[in-house]
């Protein structure tokens, strides 16, 4: 196992590699081994109505699937580029206030077969569902297909 706490290394991540996550205000803010969660705040993201800009909830909930693949990909030691190459969204009501995105890890059996696809094929898609949360409820629900390539295998 690698050193670095998994969230840091997202964090550093987002902030030094994805330029829209500096200018949202997108931290990840707590990950439990299955559950990662992203959180913006309001204020750069708002629209003319001053609800959540539409865009930004797309894009955070796109990104909270990817980091959660970030993180088990740093889990196991795996070196991969990850895409989104599918996203599917359903607003359910504008967004008041800071907001923030849940993706939970896939049933182990569904988790597992993408790993294996992904050491046999040295690339694997998975789908990943994500929630997005003002404070009061839901207000997006966001299915991502992505697409991760295996760059190369540090250690297993």
């Amino acid at each position: 196992m690698i050193d670095t706490d998994p969230l840091v290394l997202l964090n550093d991540t987002l902030e030094h590699c994805i330029p829209i996550t500096r200018a949202m205000g997108i931290t990840a803010d707590s990950y439990d081994g299955n559950r990662l969660r992203l959180s913006a705040p309001a204020s750069p993201n708002l629209n003319d109505k001053q609800t959540a800009f539409a865009g930004s909830s797309y894009s955070i909930a796109a990104l909270c699937g990817w980091s959660l693949l970030f993180v088990k990909l740093v889990e196991r030691e795996i070196d991969a580029d990850i895409a989104v190459y599918k996203g599917e969204i359903n607003y359910i009501k504008p967004a008041i206030g800071d907001f923030y995105a849940l993706c939970a890890t896939p049933e182990p059996e569904i988790i597992e077969d993408f790993f294996d696809a992904l050491a046999t094929r040295k690339k694997a898609k998975i789908a990943l569902s994500v929630v997005v949360y003002d404070v009061e409820s839901p207000v997006v629900n966001f299915t991502g297909k992505y697409l991760v390539r295996i760059s190369h295998q540090v250690m297993r």
